[in-house]
Formats: C-alpha cells, sequence, structure tokens
C-alpha cells in the first residue's frame, strides 16, 4: 500500500517503565522479593516504533519528551534502537509518563500502575512542524484528553496537497466516551475489546460489524479479542477473522496489542491484504507474549495447530 522508501509515522505517547517480574502477585502490605527489575521504553505509539523497525519498516516517532532523567533513557534507547525521534516536541515544564508494572511469572499477566498528570501532548500545531513529504502512513495512538488536537491533525493531512496518498490510522483502546469522536478519522480503525466493550459489543464479530456504520466510507475496521484472536471489517461488509497463535508458555504480555496493531500496519503497509494482516498480527503478538520484551520480534510462520499455551493473553489495545 506504501512504497518502501515511504516512512510510517507514530503520534502518541512515550512512557518509562519500571518492571518488576514476580513469583505471583504480591500481597498488599508484605515484603515480596522478586525475581528482577528492570526499565523499559514503553508507550503505545513508542512500541508500535519499536515492533515496525523490527519488522523492516521505516517509521518515526511523534510524542512529547520532557526534560528529566527518565526522557534522557527513552532519548538513548530510541537511538539505540534506530528510531527517528527529533521532530518530538520538547516539553522542558512537563514530567515523563511513568508506569510501574508487575509482571507475574506464574501466568505472565501484567498489573499496571500509570502516572501522567505533567506529561504534555502533542498540539496541532506542533504537528504542523511534521514534513508529511516521504510519509506514506500515519497511526495515531488515541488519547482522550487530545480528541480535538487529533482531529485537527488528521484534517491538516487530509487537506494537505503534499499527503493526498498518505494512509491514517487511528487506536481507540480506553473505555472513554469521547474516544468516539474518533471512529471517522482513520482508513484503518483498530478497536481494543476494553472499549468495544465499553460501546455494548459481546464480540470481536459483534464490534466490527456495529463499528463499521460508524467509520468513515472505505475504512476498515479491526478488533483483536484475546485469546479468540482477531477480527476485521471491510468497508464492503466482508468480514475476517484470524485465530490467536499463542506461545507455549506466556512470559510477558506487555505491549501485546501494540505488537499486534504494528504487525497490522507493517502487513498492510507491504500491500497484504486485511486477511493476511491480522493473522501476521496474531502471529506477532503471539511470539511477543512468550519472550520478555518487544526487543528481537519477527514474524513467525503460520503454526498449523494452536499450540497449548500456560498463561493468560492480553491483546487488549
Amino acid at each position: 500500500m506504501a512504497s518502501s522508501e515511504q516512512r510510517v509515522v507514530c503520534v502518541g505517547l512515550i512512557c518509562f517503565d519500571m518492571i518488576t517480574v514476580c513469583d505471583g502477585f504480591p500481597l498488599e502490605d508484605t515484603d515480596t522479593p522478586c525475581r528482577e527489575q528492570h526499565w523499559a521504553r514503553g508507550g503505545n505509539a513508542s512500541n508500535n516504533c519499536t515492533v515496525l523497525r523490527q519488522l523492516g519498516v521505516p517509521c518515526e516517532l511523534v510524542g512529547t519528551l520532557a526534560a528529566d532523567d527518565a526522557a534522557k533513557f527513552l532519548r538513548d534507547d530510541l537511538s539505540t534502537c534506530g528510531i527517528p525521534h527529533d521532530r518530538c516536541v520538547e516539553d522542558p515544564a512537563g514530567a515523563t509518563p511513568t508506569a510501574f508494572i508487575i509482571i507475574n511469572a506464574l501466568n505472565g499477566s501484567r498489573t499496571i500502575l500509570h502516572e501522567s498528570t505533567r506529561a504534555s501532548e502533542v498540539t496541532a500545531a506542533q504537528f504542523d512542524d511534521v514534513d508529511l513529504r516521504g510519509c506514506g502512513w500515519v497511526h495515531f495512538e488515541g488519547r482522550s484528553r487530545n480528541v480535538a488536537e487529533m482531529r485537527e491533525m488528521v484534517a491538516r493531512i487530509r487537506r494537505d496537497d503534499a499527503a493526498d496518498s498518505i494512509v491514517v490510522s487511528v487506536e481507540l483502546e480506553k473505555p472513554r466516551r469521547e474516544m468516539e469522536q474518533l471512529l471517522p478519522l482513520g482508513d484503518f480503525v483498530f478497536v481494543g475489546k476494553e472499549f468495544a466493550v465499553f460501546s455494548g459489543y459481546e464480540s470481536m464479530r459483534a464490534a466490527v460489524e456495529g463499528l463499521r456504520e460508524k467509520v468513515r466510507g472505505g475504512a476498515t475496521v479491526i478488533c483483536p479479542w484475546g485469546e479468540e484472536g482477531a477480527c476485521a471489517s471491510t468497508s464492503d461488509g466482508t468480514v475476517f477473522t484470524a485465530a490467536a497463535e499463542p506461545p507455549e508458555k506466556v512470559v510477558d504480555t506487555i505491549g501485546a496489542g501494540d505488537t499486534f496493531i504494528a504487525a497490522c500496519i507493517a502487513q498492510l503497509y507491504k500491500g497484504a491484504s486485511v486477511e493476511a494482516a491480522i493473522q501476521a498480527g496474531c502471529r506477532v503478538a503471539g511470539a511477543k507474549c512468550g519472550q520478555m520484551g518487544l526487543k528481537d520480534l519477527k514474524l513467525p510462520p503460520p503454526s498449523p495447530l494452536c499450540k497449548p499455551r500456560e498463561g493468560t493473553i492480553n491483546l487488549n489495545l
């Protein structure tokens, strides 16, 4: 769908993650030993870029970066991973969004405590400084407190003569009513299970069929649904489903939904069908759940049979 020389621009959160791996979820008011602790770069758009880069798609990250020590770690990691971020907005008065994450090593679940009250969001005026020449795709992480600005950013893309061929995708994850305003914005609309259930849908098929009426003409709706896999509906009403492909043992589910989105975009960017894209999304997300972190990911071959798995996979966006 996009030229191999065109880049994918991801707009959204860059987060500093502090990860603790425990043998079971700790009880309140106890002193619990853990297996390991480490820092990682997180945030949906940031994770999207990490996966896109490893799948061979040129990409660029546009978000906000503060002037604190956590932001220095994030900048260094982005540089190490080869992710261009020089158009990120500097926010010297703000603070880096942080997440304290507990991984239960017995089942791979992740519990997240997130703080971003002092973090700023990219504005439409700041996005105007992004040169869209050489850009084939822009993906927006839906941020409930930044909906109006996102609408302006997409409007700029739609009216920009240099952006006639740019594909726009949006992600709706959090159960917030204002997020509904983002549905008509994307050529591809990624809807998380949490938002779909909040919107009254009890299955991934019901979600993509119901929300198809609320997106722009010609758009495709894609919805991952955890252990049930993923579903997509194209503008002509065709519905595709893909089975989940979990690892033999679930190790770490942090960023599984971000991985699914990035793998889908990577395949669509390379000209694959919607059906092939969601199948690839399930495979790469499953592989991610079988390892710690997002690095060294690749597209596994299709699995002839669903593998048995220990633990629970969470592909909620």
